[in-house]
């Protein structure tokens, strides 16, 4: 590790800057949120409540967002030759570089004694190496996805049929575990959700389930058609998003609107799990240029009406440059060619399905999502 250097981006002070040979990183071990038993490794900024990884600032030329705590860590990616990070602190200030979501680094251990409000640290590592999605793909889309329906675009869909399982399912089932697993806190979020309305949810998945040949229902837990036994205990939302391919993202009314009270979002296209979770329906889809004053009272008279036993269903269809199914984008964030739609070599499509729930009277979103090579077969 090369000798960091210090460079002050405010208020002025005096740094003094100490490079670590010797450091004892703390080691920790728990349980993740599949409620799977931690081996004991060195301690990740994540895991001890030190940054939040919902929010990634850390990209070539730009600040980091101040933070008010007396000595808090926000984290270092890699840019150029070297990791560099925008920190903000008023007296000590421990980076760890360690096992970031998305990359695998060497340690950057560095302690610094600042006075003043913020700093950029960089030091002469390596570069990191991206974590590159494997492609998991289905072979074709089974609806017609060629002509664009108006919003809401609403159609009826069979009793079962919000729940698909296809050739991707294992690999779609791997990728959620590991999101769930690494990363919960951006993929899994709950603003007061009605217990009743979720476990409500797990029973109806698990009712469709029992029917299926592939699948292995157990009072104590559920066998997957890929291997996997899942324990039914813990968040039954979770759970429910643990058992099949779909995000599962929960509704309940709130006054004059349905408000996203809880979700699983592993496979985002495009928007952030935290800057919905809690909204009303109108702002879920703020950013969404189509969705005006009319219709968003056409989908809440929808959210209103949908029937117990009689789900309905629409469609989007996106392009993507990269096949990854986890591509959150902030509302403010730049739209980006390689992570934005409208280009690329992929088509991306959401089959989306509401429910209703018969006692709680919750709606449910369920979003199966489809990614295909062109050229692919997409048809009917």
């Amino acid at each position: 590790m090369g000798v960091p250097q210090l460079h002050i981006g405010a208020v002025g002070g005096v740094a003094d800057v100490e490079r670590v040979k010797h450091y004892q990183r703390t080691i920790v071990a728990g349980i993740n949120a599949l409620h799977q038993p931690l081996m004991a490794k060195p301690a990740h900024l994540l895991e001890i409540g030190q940054i939040q990884s919902s929010f990634g600032p850390f990209i070539k030329g730009q600040f980091g967002r101040a933070y008010f705590n007396p000595i808090h860590i926000i984290g270092a990616v890699v840019a150029g030759h070297g990791t560099f990070g925008w920190v903000n602190f008023t007296d000590l200030v421990e980076c760890l570089c360690h096992d970031w979501p998305f990359y695998t680094s060497q340690d950057c251990v560095c302690r610094l004694a600042v006075s003043g409000l913020f700093a950029q640290l960089s030091c002469n590592n390596p570069p990191c190496e991206p974590y590159n999605m494997p492609e998991i793909l289905q072979s074709r889309i089974p609806y017609d996805v060629s002509t664009k329906k108006n919003l809401p675009g609403i159609a009826p869909l069979a009793t079962e049929g919000w729940l698909i399982e296809d050739e991707a399912f294992a690999g779609q089932m791997a990728e959620r575990d590991r999101l769930l697993s690494q990363m919960p806190e951006r993929v899994f979020a709950d603003a007061g959700a009605t217990p009743e309305a979720k476990r409500e949810v797990l029973d109806e998945v698990l009712a469709l389930l029992r029917n299926r040949a592939s699948y292995q229902v157990s009072p104590s837990d559920v066998i997957r058609p890929d291997g996997i036994s899942v324990r039914l205990d813990g968040d039954p939302l979770l759970t429910a998003a643990r058992l099949v391919q779909e995000d599962l993202c929960l509704h309940e009314k709130h006054g004059d609107e349905h408000v996203l009270t809880a979700a699983v979002l592993c496979f985002p296209a495009s928007w952030t799990l935290d800057e919905k979770i809690g909204c009303p329906l109108s702002g879920v889809h703020a950013t969404v240029d189509e969705y005006n004053t009319d219709i968003a009272k056409r989908v809440q008279r929808l959210f209103d009406g949908i029937q117990a036993g009689r789900p309905m269903w629409r469609f989007n269809v996106l392009q993507y440059v990269r096949p990854d199914l986890f591509q959150p984008r902030r509302e403010n964030d730049a739209r980006n060619s390689d992570e934005d739609y409208g280009t690329g070599a992929y088509t991306r499509t959401e089959h989306q399905a509401l429910v209703r729930m018969p006692k709680s009277g919750a709606v449910l979103f369920a979003i199966h999502t489809y990614v295909v090579k062109q050229p692919a077969q997409i048809d009917l």
